[in-house]
């Protein structure tokens, strides 16, 4: 029997719905759906509300994607990865024709469409040529198969999503005049305090809602549709002030079109925990967006499980980051009625027993923030671990049959370039001759995001921000050497 609290379909399916929550493009991410949004229609469900949940993003991979293959790797990292990247250079070509040239940066090096590395009239002028094009008749179809609903709510995750989601609110607009839209999200969040501080932000949406907002929208969806006045959580852009949303971690989320999913493997997401259990990464984001850690009921995901096994799919955990405990204790749960992935943190708990253990009960993936083995760099972003670890934890998983997502950085501040790639190469080395060919390396350049601890280091002047992007311009400041000691950049 399906967990009824996980399946679209309870209460009022069908008819006008109280709220139209949209995901618009483009997440290059098709194996299944997101946490966040099912986490609001379930909310809305155990209130008696009526959420009609659209993926914008899914459907348009969907019409795109020829083929869909399912890795060895459970998680985020079992993707067509070619087939996404395709997709959105197809779509990047596109928008390009609607914006400048790309700005010259210092030390950005990511695709400044992608980024939204552009100023408000910039990104808005690209937003309405989308809303204008075949893509906006396509948006315009899907959502006027719906009545016309008391507001509608963008989720928008990241700053590649600026353009399609300020395009999606002029279409709802001008579809359904005067219908409220209410912007939230990761992203959202991540950029609070500039909402709060500019009213640009808010010229095609009604309020924003940042953090984790269960309860928060709930009640809005509620003041919506009843014309009352709306929770102080729901803030509008410019008026200096920012609320975090009120949240409720426990709910069960409800997913809506599964079949508009990949049907070979469909990964459902979960979360036994909020916040970060470390929190301590000078580059991370994590702690400011996401708030305190803190743990998860079971029963949530106890039904997120039972419909994995019902459909044969597998979940995947978006905490931060699980701890060894509370990877034990979450493996017992499952016992193997499902295969799964997580997140954790190099530690001597990912020893040989405990490894096995976990793979007996289903995990088949976990991923490892590794970053970098520079010394210099370990110690300035707050992560010091040891290669010898590593190699250790390598090891155990290999023979345990369990999968590593290896998470590298190069590109730290005042980080040699050449003892960089050394050491990156080091670990690529490692993972190819101990992995047993279970293990992927990830690599990523350093980027500084806007609420990252590193953002306001004395040793990091930023030279340059855009309203709607996380990243930010930069250039080294003062050289560290040694603990609270610095000195300055010469010539």
């Amino acid at each position: 029997m399906v967990a009824e609290a996980c399946i679209e379909g309870k209460p009022g399916v069908g008819g006008h719905a109280a709220c139209l929550l949209l995901v618009p493009p483009l997440i290059k991410y098709a194996a299944g759906p997101l946490l966040g949004p099912a986490m609001l229609k379930g909310a809305a469900a155990a209130a008696g509300l009526h959420v009609r949940l659209i993926d914008m993003n899914i459907r348009y991979l969907r019409d795109r994607l020829t083929q869909s293959n399912v890795s060895d790797l459970v998680g985020d990292h079992d993707r067509d990865t070619a087939a996404l990247r395709r997709i959105e250079e197809a779509w990047l070509a596109e928008a390009r024709d609607w914006l400048p040239s790309a700005p010259q940066t210092e030390r950005v090096r990511v695709d400044a469409c992608s980024a939204a590395m552009y100023e408000f009239e910039e990104i808005e002028h690209a937003a309405q040529k989308l809303a204008a094009s075949v893509h906006g008749s396509w948006m315009e179809r899907l959502l006027s198969e719906h009545a016309r609903p008391s507001c509608v709510g963008v989720s928008i995750m990241f700053s590649g999503q600026v353009i399609w989601a300020l395009a999606t609110a002029i279409v709802a607009n001008r579809i359904w005049p005067s219908v409220p839209v209410l912007a939230g999200g990761a992203h959202i969040t991540a950029l609070k305090d500039e909402i709060a501080a500019d009213s640009r932000y808010g010229r095609h949406f009604d309020r924003f809602v940042f953090g984790y907002a269960e309860t928060t929208f709930v009640d809005a969806v509620r003041s919506y549709s009843r014309g009352v006045v709306l929770p102080e959580e729901c803030v509008k852009a410019g008026e200096r002030c920012v609320r975090i949303a009120r949240s409720d971690g426990n709910v069960a989320p409800e997913f809506e079109g599964l079949d508009h999913y990949r049907r070979e493997r469909t990964t459902l997401p979960a979360q036994f925990s909020r916040g970060c259990a470390y929190g301590k990464c000078r580059f991370c984001t994590y702690p400011a967006v996401e708030g305190a850690y803190h743990t998860l009921e079971e029963s949530p995901v106890n039904a997120v499980i039972d419909l994995a096994a019902e459909i044969g799919g597998a979940v995947s955990f978006k905490d931060s980051l699980i701890v060894g405990k509370r990877l034990e204790s979450l493996s017992r749960l499952i016992a193997g009625r499902v295969q799964w992935s997580a997140c954790t943190k190099l530690h001597p708990w990912l020893n040989a027993e405990n490894l096995a253990a976990i793979r007996q009960n289903g995990c088949r993936t976990l991923e490892l923030g590794v970053e970098t083995f520079v010394g210099a760099s370990q110690r300035f972003i707050g992560k010091v671990q040891t290669r010898e670890l590593f190699e250790s934890v390598l090891t155990d998983a290999s023979q345990a049959g369990v999968g590593l997502v290896v998470n590298t950085i190069t590109g730290f501040p005042f980080e040699a370039p050449d003892e960089a790639e050394r050491e990156y190469e080091a670990i690529r080395s490692l993972v190819d001759r101990v992995g047993g060919g279970r293990c992927k390396v990830e690599h990523n350049r350093f980027e500084l995001e806007r609420r990252a601890p590193l953002a306001t280091d004395r040793g990091i002047r930023v030279t340059r921000s855009w309203p709607w992007s996380s990243l930010l311009d930069w250039e080294e400041a003062e050289r560290p050497i040694g603990r609270g000691v610095s000195l300055p950049i010469l010539g």
